[in-house]
Order: structure tokens, then C-alpha cells, then sequence
């Protein structure tokens, strides 16, 4: 089981956190230069209000919104286009509920999450998005009379 939250100020403020678990650290990669690189290898995702949630939804692996600074946020910062609760992402408000997320969750409550933030998107994700781009360039440019 997950040990705890070894290093962290509070709830909305959290420089580094690492997480214990069988004997291991994980740590924040937050400084990281490309997040591409960390989804890929990355099997439980904690993260903000980031676009990667739903780069990450695409996955279906396990991951949570740690909103602890949301309304603070909101008041200083900017406003969210939607309510981040509302395409279905799973949220800790606090350091208590990501415990209990984490703790208590199944698989299949994270696939069912990654499940509607993807219909909420209106995700079409074929695997053939190369092609079908090149298909419609090569359309493009015939219509043009080039066939090149």
C-alpha cells in the first residue's frame, strides 16, 4: 500500500512530492522538459489543471486531478473553459481525498473515467491519423489539378 505523501507544505502549495510505495519513491517530474516523453512511460498520472488529463484520458490508465488550489485558481489566475469536474476526470480537492482516491479506486473506476472524459471530447482516435491526413492533403492538392 501507499505509505503517504513524504514531502508536502499543504494544500495549496506543494513544491515536491514524493510518494512511498513497496519500498520505492516516485517523484514529481514537473521540471521535466517533455511531457510527451513522461506520458508515455507513466502508469498513474497525478497532475493539475493540465492539458495532459486529457492526452493521458487516451491511455486509460489511472490518473487524478489534484485540484487542491482550485478556487484560489480560479480568483487569481484565470477561469476554466468548463468545469474541470465536468468531462468526467476523477478530482481531490485535498491531500485527504487523494489519498482516498488513490487507496480506494479500482481499475475500472479510472477506465470508467477515462471513459468519459473521452466521449466528453468527442474523441475519434483511430490509430490511422497520419494517413488519414496525408489522404486528405493528397485530395487537396488533386482537386487543385496537382498530383504531386
Amino acid at each position: 500500500m501507499i505509505k503517504g505523501f513524504t514531502e508536502a507544505k499543504n494544500d495549496e502549495e506543494v513544491d515536491t512530492l514524493t510518494v512511498e510505495y513497496d519500498g520505492k519513491q516516485y517523484v514529481n517530474v514537473s521540471d521535466y522538459p517533455d511531457m510527451a516523453d513522461l506520458l508515455a512511460i507513466t502508469d498513474f498520472l497525478i497532475t493539475d489543471y493540465s492539458s495532459s488529463a486529457g492526452d493521458f484520458a487516451l491511455t486509460g490508465k489511472p490518473m487524478v486531478l489534484a485540484a487542491f488550489d482550485k478556487e484560489a485558481y480560479m480568483k487569481h489566475c484565470r477561469r476554466f473553459a468548463i468545469d474541470i469536474e465536468e468531462p468526467g476526470f476523477i478530482v481531490a480537492k485535498n491531500q485527504n481525498e487523494l489519498m482516498q482516491i488513490v487507496q480506494t479506486y479500482t481499475d475500472e473506476d479510472y477506465a470508467e473515467s477515462c471513459k468519459k472524459v473521452l466521449q466528453f471530447y468527442g474523441e475519434r482516435e483511430t490509430g490511422k491519423s497520419a494517413e488519414e491526413i496525408c489522404r486528405r492533403i493528397h485530395a487537396f492538392y488533386q482537386s487543385l489539378g496537382r498530383n504531386k
